[in-house]
Formats: C-alpha cells, sequence, structure tokens
C-alpha cells in the first residue's frame, strides 16, 4: 500500500447524488493505483449527531450543517477531517471536492506543516446557493476567489473541462477527469424489456438552480402528438413539476417516475430510445461537465441536448447536439429521431468514460 488518499466535500455517499459517483470513481482509479482511499462526505438526511458515521471500511460522513453557527465552524475548522487526518498515519494526499476557498486556504496550512499534500477537485463554478441572504452573499463571492486563485493555493488541482483546464493552467500539477464511470458494475449490464414500437425518450434530473430547461423538454414533447411515443422523466414526480411549471399542458404520454436510485435511473436510460436534456450554454454549464451526457451516452443509446462544456468532443453520429435551448430546434429533433424509427437498433455500452482508462494518466500526475 502506497499510502492513503482522503476525498472530502459535500458529496453524499455511497451514490445519492452526482458528486458521490464522480469521486467514487475517482478513487476506483487511486485504489487500482495502490492506495488506500477514504471518503469523508455529508449527511443530508440526519443532522442530529457530531463527530462521524461510518457507513462502510472506507466511507464515513458527517452531518450537514443546519444553520449558520454550525456552518461558519464547518468552514473554518473542518474538525472531523482534521481528525480523520491525525487518526489515518499513513495519509499523503487529501482532496477537497468543491469546497469554499477558506476551507482550502485553512486546510492547506493545516496539511502542509503535516508534509500532506492538498488536491482541489473543482467541477463547477456557480454562484446559486439556497439558504439566507449571508450565504447567498458569501456564495457570490467565493466563486469569484475558486475561478480566479483556487489553482494558485492548491499543490494539485482536478479539473473537468477544457474551460477549466484553460483558467488553471497556471498550476503545473493538474489533471482533466471528466466524470467517469465503472463498467464492470452489474447497472450497466441490466437487461430491459422494451414496449415494441413505442419511442421513448427519457429524461433524469431535478430543476437545479435553472441547469437544465426541464421546461422545454416537456413542452417540446407535448407538442409532438406523435403516436406511440412515450417520455419518462426521471427525479421529480408530477405535482412537483405542476408546481414548478403550472402553464405547461402536459401531454398523456408522460409518465413523472420522481426520485428513484442510481440503479433504476441507469435502467430508464437503457430502457429508452433517446435520452434528452437541454442547458443553456452560460459559464456554469460550460465549466461543467454533464454527468447526465456521460450516464447516457456509455449506455448507447441517441442522445439530444445542447452545446455545452467538452459534450462536442465526445458525442458521434447518434448525439445531436442542438445550437441553442430553442423549443422549435428540439421538437425538430425529437420529430428526426422517431421518423428514422432507430428502435430496433440493439444498445452497445460505450466505454470511453470508464475509469480504467484514466489510470496511466492519474498515476502521471500523482507522480
Amino acid at each position: 500500500m502506497k499510502g492513503t488518499i482522503i476525498y472530502y466535500g459535500g458529496f453524499s455517499l455511497p451514490d445519492k447524488n452526482a458528486a458521490a459517483n464522480r469521486v467514487v470513481s475517482n478513487g476506483k482509479i487511486f485504489r487500482d493505483l495502490g492506495y488506500r482511499v477514504i471518503f469523508l462526505g455529508a449527511d443530508y438526511d440526519d443532522n442530529s449527531y457530531s463527530g462521524i458515521k461510518r457507513i462502510n471500511d472506507e466511507m464515513v460522513c458527517e452531518a450537514h450543517s443546519s444553520g449558520v453557527v454550525q456552518w461558519v465552524k464547518q468552514l473554518l475548522f473542518f474538525s472531523n477531517l482534521k481528525s480523520l487526518v491525525k487518526n489515518e498515519a499513513e495519509t499523503s494526499l487529501v482532496i477537497l471536492y468543491n469546497v469554499p476557498f477558506i476551507t482550502l486556504v485553512l486546510a492547506k496550512l493545516f496539511l502542509n506543516a503535516r508534509g500532506i499534500e492538498v488536491a482541489y477537485d473543482c467541477t463547477e463554478w456557480t454562484q446559486v446557493t439556497d439558504g439566507s441572504v449571508i450565504k447567498r452573499i458569501f456564495k457570490y463571492v467565493d466563486e469569484l476567489f475558486i475561478r480566479r486563485l483556487m489553482h494558485l493555493v492548491a499543490d494539485k488541482v482536478i479539473v473537468i473541462s477544457d474551460k477549466m483546464l484553460e483558467a488553471y493552467k497556471k498550476n503545473k500539477k493538474l489533471i482533466k477527469l471528466p466524470p467517469l464511470v465503472d463498467l464492470s458494475q452489474e447497472m450497466w449490464h441490466q437487461s430491459v424489456e422494451k414496449n415494441k414500437g413505442e419511442y421513448t425518450f427519457c429524461f433524469a434530473g431535478f430543476p437545479d438552480g435553472n441547469k437544465d430547461y426541464i421546461d422545454v423538454v416537456v413542452k417540446a414533447f407535448s407538442l409532438l402528438e406523435c403516436d406511440n411515443t412515450k417520455l419518462n422523466i426521471v427525479g421529480i414526480t408530477k405535482e412537483q413539476f405542476k408546481e414548478l411549471y403550472s402553464d405547461i399542458k402536459l401531454s398523456e404520454n408522460i409518465e413523472f417516475l420522481g426520485k428513484v436510485s442510481h440503479n433504476e435511473s441507469i435502467k430508464q436510460i437503457l430502457l429508452c430510445d433517446c435520452y434528452v436534456f437541454i442547458r443553456p450554454s452560460d459559464r456554469r454549464n460550460n465549466a461543467g461537465f454533464p454527468t447526465k451526457f456521460v450516464e447516457s451516452f456509455t449506455c448507447g443509446g441517441k442522445i439530444i441536448t445542447t452545446d455545452v462544456s467538452d459534450v462536442k468532443k465526445f458525442a458521434d453520429d447518434d448525439c445531436l447536439i442542438l445550437d441553442s435551448t430553442e423549443l422549435s430546434l428540439l421538437q425538430n429533433a425529437m420529430r428526426n429521431v422517431i421518423n428514422k424509427k432507430d428502435v430496433s437498433k440493439e444498445k452497445k455500452l460505450r466505454d470511453t468514460f470508464d475509469y480504467k482508462n484514466y489510470i496511466d494518466k492519474t498515476q502521471h500526475w500523482l507522480d
């Protein structure tokens, strides 16, 4: 064993959000390279305890902060991370996942004093947050510091897109890792039975800070009026959708599946003929990289999406990349894929984003 790498941040273990899926996949690279990996994430379901709660041998979590005082304490003191570092004598690297800039600065002082390098895994530049006015002002300022200064503080940097790669190029210990998957997992090999003759679209996700235009997807489909078509929406219920978009008339061929497990979400993507998601081309979306694209591309079906981030660099002939979020563009694209009638085409998994393809690159970064 080469030592221990600790991954710390607001991811919901073991696989409850895209952040958790990212860090766990990255962790598999480090494990294959001979390191012990420990994840310290956030518990969003239970904030009644102090200290850490163990999920399994390599995953622990701390209660997500409730209230301003607890939030400030976590920002400035990150006591659970400090305890974990002190208990793990072989720690050689701590990776901070999207933590605030002030936490990065203070953690570097603490870790470097113990001979431990600090890396920063940056997957977003966003000023969007929930909570009080204080939190929203803090987030606005923090995003500026992360975007402009983070790479000058962190010893090593992991980024998710070419836009970030260019922004942080002054840091010479820099690596780009898109969201990755482990193709050996059973969820990618689930057997699915499709309703023959029916063309199925799928969207998976929950409206989050106006990142995804789920309303445009629903509108476009509802206006199609094509026979034997269906739209499955994963992540939100019909009631939740109506509360957010009360003015949209829904087609009878839309099924809202609500929040499901990651396994079931992948099953729905495998089941559909075409996965569709629409995002505006803004700084936030171009700096990040859509996990939705990675999962749907891996599943092997058709994809309709917009030209954001590095999507065009990975897209193949089964990907329809739209120039904008315009409703008519999406409608035409949906009609085109229906008319081509590729429903009988057998899907084949793509290994582009399998974590094993990034082991050698990561080895070089660590060295």
